[in-house]
C-alpha cells in the first residue's frame, strides 16, 4: 500500500484520494469476506474428525458456492459503477476524487 501511494502521489491530490477511498473499500470487502474461511474451515474439520465425509464435502461444496454466489454479486456490482456514475452525472457533475475511487475499484477488482 505504500509503493501505491508513493507511485499514485505523483499523480496529483485528486487521484491520491481516489486511491485510498478506493483501498479502503477494496480492503473492508476482503475482510469481510473472512466470514467464509472462519465458518467453513472448522465445519468441515469437524465433520471430517468425525468420519462423515460426505458431510464434510457438502459442507465444503456449499462454502464454494456461497463464494462464488458473492463473488459474481461483487462483481455485478463493480461493473455496474460506470453505469451509476453515468446517471448521476446526468444530474450533477462529479467530483475528479469520485472518478478516481470508481476507477481504482474496477482496475484493482481484476488485478491479480
Amino acid at each position: 500500500m505504500l509503493a501505491d501511494s508513493a507511485l499514485v502521489g505523483q499523480l496529483g491530490t485528486e487521484t491520491l484520494a481516489g486511491m485510498s477511498i478506493a483501498a479502503t473499500l477494496i480492503t473492508t470487502v476482503v475482510g469481510l469476506m473472512n466470514f467464509l474461511a472462519y465458518s467453513v474451515t472448522p465445519a468441515v474439520a469437524r465433520a471430517f474428525g468425525a468420519h462423515r465425509l460426505a458431510h464434510a464435502y457438502r459442507i465444503g461444496v456449499d462454502g464454494v458456492w456461497v463464494a462464488l454466489g458473492l463473488g459474481l454479486l461483487i462483481a455485478v456490482w463493480v461493473i455496474s459503477l460506470p453505469i451509476l456514475r453515468c446517471a448521476a452525472w446526468a444530474r450533477t457533475t462529479q467530483p475528479s476524487a469520485m472518478r478516481a475511487t470508481t476507477c481504482t475499484i474496477r482496475c484493482g477488482a481484476f488485478r491479480p
